[in-house]
Order: structure tokens, then sequence, then C-alpha cells
């Protein structure tokens, strides 16, 4: 967390004006992305519960400090729809961010052949990734695709005008739906 602070503090300041929402959005994506490599991690060894209380607690801390960027190729969906953006503009942010996702792992490899512990080690080790996906690959498609809809829609309406129980209801209720997934492998 503290690398992707220290990358979009750099990119704020230094990066052209033009290039900055791009840039920010691949730093995000990595740090998400990294972040969730080692997430697992907790699953694995603290369980279900812990994971769930992780998430919540990151998906808190990006709320309140990523500010005008995001990992999430969702937002630039709604900003397109809502004639925000144009298409030139959305396909250049999930490039980015795409990108900044695919660095991420590349980044965890390297951070796992440090082989701080033993979990890194296994990590840097395994020659091939093993999917969670134990269903066709179509019906994954549709479950994912309808979670993110769920939490899209979600993020999308205000049920209460009490600020912070609604971000906390949201956040928990998007989180528990990864959960939820991780619990069907």
């Amino acid at each position: 967390m503290l690398l992707g602070r220290t990358l979009r503090a750099i990119v704020r300041r230094h990066a052209p004006q033009r290039a900055k929402p791009y840039l920010l959005d691949a730093v995000t994506a990595f740090q998400m992305m990294a972040c969730s490599l080692e997430n697992s991690q907790i699953m694995k060894y603290y369980g279900h519960g812990a994971y769930l209380a992780t998430l919540v607690i990151l998906v808190i801390w990006y709320e309140h400090t990523l500010g005008d960027t995001s990992g999430n190729p969702c937002s630039h969906v709604i900003r397109y729809a809502r004639h925000k953006i144009s298409l030139i503009q959305f396909l250049l942010h999930v490039a980015c961010q795409l990108t900044g996702g695919l660095l991420s792992y590349r980044f965890a490899r390297l951070f796992w052949s440090l082989e701080l512990y033993e979990g890194h080690v296994t990590r840097y080790r395994e020659l091939y990734c093993t999917t969670a996906l134990n269903v066709p690959v179509l019906t994954g498609f549709g479950i994912e695709f309808s979670a993110t809809m769920f939490d899209t829609f979600l993020s999308l309406i205000t049920f209460t005008p009490f600020y912070v129980f609604e971000m906390l209801t949201k956040s928990f209720v998007g989180c528990l739906l990864v959960v939820l997934g991780k619990l069907s492998y």
C-alpha cells in the first residue's frame, strides 16, 4: 500500500496533466492486484472471517484515500455510459488498468523471490498458476458478471441518509460477495 501511495503521489506531482488520470489508474490497478495476491495468504492461514475483515478495511481505506482514481473498469463503464468520457478515453483507462494489473503479478513474483516467509517461497516456485474456477468458463463469466453488476448497482443507489452506515453496508456486502465466491471452491 505504501508503494501505491508513493507512486500516486509522484504521478500527481510530476506527470503531464493529460497522462495523469491514465497513469493514476495504472498505479491503482497495480496496487489493488498486488494487494489481492497477498490477501489470499490471509485467507489461507487465518480463514474466511479474517479475509472478510481485511477486505472491508481495505475497501474503506481505498474509499477515503484513492480520490479521483480507480482500479476498477466498471467506474469507467459508468462514466462512458453517462457521456462523461469518450470511447477512446474509456479504452485508454481500461488499457492502463490492465497494464497495471499485469505488472502487479511481475512485481509480486519479484517480491516472492525474496523468500521472506514460507508462503512466498511456495508461491514463487509454482511454475503454473492454478485456477479457482471449478465451473465451465461461460458459467464462471456469468457468475462474475452478475456479482459485478449487483455490486455496481449497489454502489449507485442511496438507501439511507447516513453516509457512514451506507458506506459500511456497501463495503461489507461487496466484500461478502468476494468471500462467498471463495467459499465455493
